[in-house]
């Protein structure tokens, strides 16, 4: 049946009605906006909670510092055979090795500087930053891949931890492969110690009954609450436990043992747990890598990551002179790491050596040239290479066609010889002086007999062919040193570019 309608009495009526319906589809309208407002902002949400959930560690690799090390179990991490860190213990045996480096000047330029709750650390891969070169490695080089900061230092000096660690850690360049990795440690020292005065915690090796049943506790609490109870942490940190009471404030340049290298991760307020920041380095102040390496002296040791799954892929290389550093940069990183990892800091304890042999190498900077570009209309390098080799591979062609010039006519010869019933009469032969006849070619009378036609075809084979080496002894007399010189200047671009030398124009760096 037809759907009843409201029966319309008057103008005034139907205007209400009119009304009425009008606000009953506004209002409709209105509940559908927030229906879509809550569906998008629960999209959001779940994007955020995804977003976040990427940053989390896997759970196989999360750590507890409260025993530092002591108790993890993941990967390689439970041996005691090639582990790190380890303690140095000669401060003063001379070195009796040498390793190369180069890293040029990184500025106007930036890297993203990450906090996971296990370090700091900084992201430098594919920005051809610089490189280490080890003598007898793997790969002719090994470019920076990260930069990671641990607080207080997991390599000790005699036993003695220093505040503050940087790690430079290698990869092999590309095209070699294998998974092995040398990492650069720099120890960082200042004036007024951070560490003196908080909670010290015994290496996990070590630790009493009580301690262990403390750390396992916290461990669990770590393993259960995962990044809640980290970010808890973080957040009940008080202003001054964190080291930044009244807010970050960046470290002045005035202030005694400045170190402007340091200075590149304390320009901002280093990124708390589980966030990223990306770090801008100004034209004016370049990150200067290099520096970090003048005047040291590197223990170099075979050993593991330092982080789950503990790798034992690492070639270490440890400078034993401590870098001074202003107290508000070091500061300004030891604190951030104390409050992320709950007071402990995000060291690893010292493993044993285990008799494994440490040498004590230099570091050189790596200088080089660069060919230099030829002018407008003029050859370059690479034309000049492949006419040299051409030069050489039609001297070579020439010598093999008088040699195959040599051995036919003497087979003609013979087969010649072998066809004749009646032994020919030779021409009288050329004497010594003859204009044109090679002197090598004058022999004694021909013999008699069948053998003077094979006698004298050997002799026009060997004129022929004293011609034609000859000529082409004239031309590589000119040639040779020529073709000799390019073509080790070929070899010599070629093992450049191999090493990953730039060839283009002529600068010493």
């Amino acid at each position: 049946s037809a759907p009843l309608l409201p029966r319309v009495s008057s103008p005034s009526h139907a205007l209400s009605l009119e009304l009425a319906h009008a606000g009953c589809r506004m209002k409709n309208m209105w509940h559908d906006a927030r229906r879509a407002r809550c569906v998008t902002l629960a999209l959001c949400a779940s994007c955020c909670i995804e977003g976040a959930l990427a940053l989390i560690p896997d759970p196989l690799n999360r750590v507890s510092f409260a025993r530092h090390g002591g108790d993890w179990t993941q990967g390689s991490c439970g041996s005691r055979n090639l582990q790190s860190p380890i303690t140095i213990n000669e401060l003063y045996v001379p070195a009796t090795g040498d390793f190369s480096f180069w890293y040029r000047d990184f500025k106007d330029e930036s890297f993203n500087f990450f906090n996971d709750g296990r370090s700091l650390f900084a992201d430098f891969a594919g920005k051809n930053v610089g490189f280490v070169s080890l003598p007898h490695a793997m790969a002719p080089r090994y470019d920076l891949y990260q930069i990671h900061v641990h607080s207080p230092s997991e390599h000790t000096l005699r036993g003695e931890h220093l505040p503050l660690e940087l790690q430079l850690v290698h990869r092999p360049t590309a095209g070699f492969p294998g998974k092995q990795l040398v990492t650069v440690s720099l120890l960082f020292n200042c004036s007024m110690s951070p560490m003196v005065g908080l909670k010290q915690t015994f290496p996990g090796l070590l630790q009493t009954k009580s301690k262990l049943r403390a750390g396992r506790k916290a461990s669990r609490r770590r393993d259960e609450g995962g990044s809640a109870t980290l970010a808890q942490e973080e957040r009940s940190s008080s202003a001054s436990a964190s080291g930044f009471a009244g807010g970050f404030k960046q470290p002045a340049r005035y202030m005694p043992d400045f170190n402007p290298q340091l200075q590149t991760f304390v320009r901002n307020s280093p990124p708390i747990f589980m966030d990223s920041t990306t770090e801008k380095v100004p034209k004016a102040e370049p990150f200067q890598i290099g520096d970090l390496f003048a005047n040291g002296t590197f223990a170099m040791y075979r050993g593991s990551q330092t982080l789950p799954p503990c790798e034992e892929n690492t070639v270490w290389l440890v400078r034993r002179e401590p870098i001074m550093a202003s107290n508000e940069q070091v500061n300004a990183l030891f604190y951030r790491l104390y409050s992320t990892t709950d007071g402990h800091g995000n060291f690893r304890t010292v493993m044993p050596t285990n008799q494994r042999p440490v040498e004590f190498w230099t570091a050189t900077k790596r200088t080089f040239t660069k060919p230099a570009t030829p002018p407008p209309g003029q050859p370059s390098a690479q034309d000049l290479n492949v006419w040299s080799q051409d030069a050489i591979t039609i001297s070579k062609a020439a010598s093999d066609y008088a040699r195959d010039i040599n051995a036919r006519l003497s087979q003609a010869a013979v087969a010649q010889h072998q066809s004749f019933d009646v032994v020919p009469v030779l021409p009288p032969v050329m004497g010594a002086g003859s204009p044109g006849m090679p002197a090598a070619a004058v022999a004694a009378e021909p013999p008699p007999g069948p053998e003077g036609d094979i006698w004298a075809a050997k002799q026009i084979g060997n004129f022929v062919k004293q011609a034609v080496n000859e000529a082409v002894a004239h031309d590589l007399h000119e040639v040779v040193p020529a073709a000799t010189n390019l073509a080790s200047g070929y070899i010599r671009k070629a093992l450049l570019k191999a090493g990953g030398w730039p060839t283009t124009t002529t600068t010493t760096l």
